[in-house]
Parts: C-alpha cells; sequence; structure tokens
C-alpha cells in the first residue's frame, strides 16, 4: 500500500529510543521570533548551536517522550551529519510558539545534503525553509514524508528524491513548495507524488531554463495520484519564464492540476506515460495564466473531468484524450505524432497537423446510437504535413452501422484542405472492423459514413478495374 500511516509516524514519536540509523534536526535556532527567514543553521552543520543557553548539537539520536507525548532529545558528544544510509526525521512539536516565520536550513555554494528519507511532521504551524544556493542540492535516496502542521518551502537548488513524496497533510493553509515566491528550483526529481488527502496542497516552480519540453527540469519518473482526494497541484509564476514538468501520468478521481491564483504563470505539463493513466479531476488555470500540455508517452491519458486549461496542446507520442469543460476551450492543438481524442467533447481555438492523427475511442458511443466524441476547432484546421491525417476508430467493429453517417471534426476554416475536394484525399481510416470509412465534408464539418465491406467478387473486379486505369494511363504518359 503505497499510502504512508500518519499511525506509523505516531508510534515512531511513542517508542522510548530512536535507532541510531535516525538523527534528528533539533536546533532551536531553525525557528526564531524574528521573521529573520536567515536566521538558521547550515544542514551540515554538526556543531552546538551557537544561540545563548543551548548546549544542542543540531542532530540528535535519539528521545524519550512525556506524558503529554513531547519528546526530550539526547545528544552524543559527536554527532556527524546525516548520510544516505541516514533516516532524517524534522519535528518541532516540542517548541511552544507557532504562526512564526522560520529561520532557513540552509545549503550555500556546492555543498550536498544526502539522506536515505526526509520526515517533515510536527513542525507546530510554523515554516520550515529549506534555503539552497542555485548549484547545491539535497539528495534523498528514499522517501520524502510531509505531514501536517507546517509550511514547507524548499526555495532554490537541485533537489532529488530516489522513491515517493508523500503529501499527508490535513490542514488547509499549509502547503508543500518546491520552488515559488519568486524563486525556481534547479531541479527536481521523484519516482511518484501523492496526495493523501483533500488539503494536501503541492506548489511547483522548477527549472527556470529550460526552453523546450524535452529539455524540462522537473521530473517525476512516475505518476502524480490524488486518488480520491480533491488535493491540488498548483503552479507558480517565474517572471516570464515557460516552465516545464515531466510526468509519467496523472491518476486519481478527483483533485486539481492549476496555477496559482496570479495572472502570468505559463506552466507546461510533459506527459510521458508509459502506462495507461485517468484522472477525473481536473486540469485548469487562473485567469490572465496559462497550463499547457505535451503528450510524449507511449501510452495512452485520459483527462476526463471538466478541464478548463487554456494553455496549448502537443501531440508527439502516445494517445490523449480530453474533455473540456461547458463554456471553456483550450489552446492551439498542435499534432506531430500520436492520437489526440475527446471524452464527450474536446474545443480547442486552432489546430495543426504535421503528422499522427485522430481517436474516435469511444465504441460504445457508436454501438448505442449516442453519437460521437465530437472534436470542435474555432478556428483554423491547418493541413502542413504531407501524409493523410490519420483516423483511429480504435477496433470499431462498424458492421452494424452500415448507412450511419457522423460528424467527427468541426472547424471554423480550412487551411491545406479544401471543402471541395473529396475528404478521402485528406483522411485515412484505421483500427476499422468490418465496415469501410467514407469521409466528407459538410461544409468546414467533416463526416463519415460507414459501408459495407465489397464481396471478394466485387473487391477484385473493382482492383481489375483501377489497375486497367493505370495500365491506361501509363501508356498515355508514354505516348
Amino acid at each position: 500500500m503505497k499510502i504512508k500511516s500518519i499511525a506509523y509516524l505516531c508510534a515512531l514519536f511513542a517508542a522510548l529510543s530512536a535507532s541510531a540509523e535516525t538523527l534528528y534536526w533539533v536546533d532551536t535556532k531553525t525557528f526564531n521570533s524574528t521573521f529573520n527567514q536567515n536566521s538558521g543553521r547550515n544542514l551540515l552543520d554538526t556543531e552546538k548551536s551557537s544561540e545563548e543557553g543551548n548546549d544542542n548539537y543540531n542532530w540528535a539520536t535519539s528521545f524519550t517522550v512525556d506524558a503529554d507525548g513531547k519528546p526530550t532529545y539526547t545528544y552524543a558528544d559527536s554527532v556527524a551529519a546525516p548520510t544516505i544510509e541516514t533516516d532524517v526525521v524534522i519535528d518541532y512539536s516540542q517548541n511552544a510558539f507557532e504562526y512564526q516565520m522560520a529561520g532557513s536550513l540552509s545549503l550555500t555554494g556546492d555543498q550536498i545534503f544526502s539522506a536515505k528519507s526526509l520526515t517533515i511532521t510536527g513542525c507546530n504551524n510554523n515554516w520550515v525553509m529549506f534555503n539552497l544556493e542555485s548549484s547545491s542540492a539535497i539528495q534523498i535516496a528514499e522517501d520524502l514524508t510531509y505531514n501536517d502542521n507546517v509550511y514547507v518551502r524548499f526555495t532554490t537548488g537541485n533537489l532529488s528524491i530516489g522513491g515517493d513524496v508523500y503529501n499527508n497533510n490535513t490542514v488547509g493553509y499549509n502547503n508543500l513548495l518546491f520552488g515559488a515566491g519568486g524563486a525556481s528550483l534547479t531541479s527536481f526529481s521523484a519516482e511518484n507524488v501523492y496526495l493523501n488527502h483533500n488539503n494536501a496542497v503541492i506548489t511547483f516552480s522548477v527549472g527556470r531554463a529550460a526552453t523546450t519540453y524535452d529539455q524540462a527540469a522537473g521530473v517525476i519518473r512516475g505518476v502524480i495520484d490524488f486518488g480520491a482526494n480533491t488535493g491540488r497541484v498548483q503552479f507558480a509564476k517565474m517572471a516570464d519564464f515557460e516552465q516545464f514538468l515531466k510526468v509519467g501520468g496523472l491518476r486519481g478521481t478527483a483533485g486539481t492540476v492549476t496555477t496559482e491564483a496570479v495572472e502570468g504563470v505559463n506552466y507546461t505539463l510533459v506527459l510521458t506515460n508509459p502506462a495507461n493513466q485517468t484522472f477525473s479531476g481536473a486540469v485548469a488555470n487562473a485567469e490572465g495564466s496559462s497550463v499547457n500540455i505535451v503528450m510524449d508517452g507511449s501510452a495512452t491519458q485520459v483527462l476526463s473531468g471538466e478541464n478548463s486549461f487554456s494553455g496549448y496542446i502537443q501531440m508527439e507520442n502516445g494517445t490523449l484524450l480530453v474533455r473540456t469543460a461547458e463554456g471553456s476551450a483550450h489552446g492551439k492543438l498542435t499534432l506531430n505524432g500520436g492520437r489526440f481524442g475527446a471524452v464527450g467533447n474536446a474545443a480547442v481555438s486552432s489546430a495543426e497537423f504535421n503528422g499522427g492523427g485522430f481517436i474516435f475511442a469511444d465504441n460504445d458511443k457508436f454501438l448505442s446510437g449516442a453519437g460521437v466524441d465530437l472534436i470542435s476547432i474555432a478556428g483554423e484546421f491547418s493541413k502542413v504535413g504531407a501524409d493523410k491525417i490519420a483516423i483511429d476508430f480504435n477496433g470499431l467493429d462498424a458492421s452494424g452501422l452500415i448507412g450511419n453517417t457522423y460528424d467527427l471534426i468541426t472547424a471554423g476554416s480550412l487551411s491545406g484542405m479544401s471543402s471541395e475536394v473529396d475528404a478521402d484525399e485528406y483522411f485515412d481510416a484505421e483500427n476499422l472492423l468490418n465496415a469501410i470509412a467514407d469521409f466528407e465534408w459538410n461544409g468546414n464539418t467533416l463526416q463519415v459514413t460507414f459501408g459495407a465491406v465489397p464481396e471478394p467478387a466485387e473487391a477484385a473486379a473493382f482492383f481489375g478495374l483501377a489497375a486497367l486505369a493505370l495500365c491506361v494511363a501509363a501508356r498515355r504518359r508514354r505516348g
């Protein structure tokens, strides 16, 4: 089971002592009442705190708890900084103050902080600031787990997580920020990201230097998984840069992917699905901002919620199926490869074909007489690529639909195509069983009529006539 139980942490803190492989960051100077974000300690520092009256090292090796469940930490005579074999816990539940700005847990220059895992919990409604410089790095070999009562921000630098990110936050005003606040992580990577509560929020601002989708400095190798939770992944503004985050898919029955509630955010979600995923939450953006989608996977991503994002859609590989919220429209659709389709209805401002095609994936709609998942292009539908545009029927057995006509794609205008020319010149049916597809224009609407497959004798006669016509044409050219 992927969800990290908060009960596990409670059991951990109820123990009389902790393993020597676990270290606890406990320097009280990290939090202070001066609202100075630069007042904290370096994560690699193993000396005693310089704060008056505090003889604690930054790193504790064990603890006991009193009747109220508050821990008292134990310090060795000398404590080394964590290594890749160390589980690290940051917990400030023993501090009396709350709702104050934290100092920072810092790294400078090209310093690297390593740990086996990182758990942030019980931080008493304060901020935990990881204040890195652009070339410094935090390397977590396994998981990063984020729990209640803490506002966490990694300001910049490189954050590498070998395992998963678990957001278990239940407090609505808290947030886990990778970048943001006018800063951007240099790079970010993790396996999967899990939002395990309705109040779980994660903000991304990663990789201002990337200029194209394949250079994305933010990489989630697996999925962003909302489960059934209405949590939120949001993208932060970073000047006028387009930012890119590669994700192996979106999964969940609820939740939102969006931008911060400010204008000027331009963030591109690059879907690299190696396996089929369905997300029935919503992809959206604030007014004046945009979320874009590039599909560059080998499998299928279904976005079946009420999606209102206004950015562009770019198809490179794989299959993307999108439902557009009523009254909304996405930006330009660019087809360079793969298959694009609708769930109910997909609406875009314009479309350009260079390769690939469209897919009509819901066979049940055809067979039940419910129509088709229409693709609406408000403006120009432009054919640039020389190949025919693929219309993929996803294995539809149309033997019972002979003679039926369906609208497939509507457009405001055509470029590189003419509604005066037989639409079969531009479109080619794929994955259609027991029928043939006759494409035709009705104004700027592409329609398909299913016809019966010719009997063998009729087919032979047809191909014989076609061969004869080719021979006659060849003789005329030689003459």
